[in-house]
């Protein structure tokens, strides 16, 4: 027998991570959404730097788009040239060659 609840409410999140590596730069870019939708929050691991930036977006609906404006901000913060930097660009342009492809 089960019952029946008035006025609840169910609550969907959304979590989306990307894992970005060349050598020995490890990256980890994670969004959610919550508690509204359209309202994201997002988060980027640098190695040891478990805060290396963080911030909010509004109106966007998908976690991919969410994961690359929140790539092309984070961007901003390495130097030009650095590997780091252009991990966060290529993924940021929708580059997908850096798929991993495998087995």
């Amino acid at each position: 027998m089960s019952t029946r609840v008035e006025g609840g409410v169910v609550l969907i999140t959304v979590c989306a991570r990307a894992t970005l590596s060349a050598g020995p730069v490890h990256l980890t870019l994670s969004v959610r959404e919550g508690p509204a939708p359209g309202i994201w929050r997002y988060n980027l691991t640098d190695g040891p730097d478990h805060r290396a930036a963080g911030g909010r977006v509004a109106g966007m609906t998908d976690h991919i788009d969410v994961l690359r404006y929140a790539a092309d901000v984070c961007s901003a913060g390495y130097e030009p040239g650095t590997t780091t930097r252009a991990l966060l660009e290529q993924f940021a342009s929708g580059d997908t060659s850096l798929r991993n492809e495998g087995p």
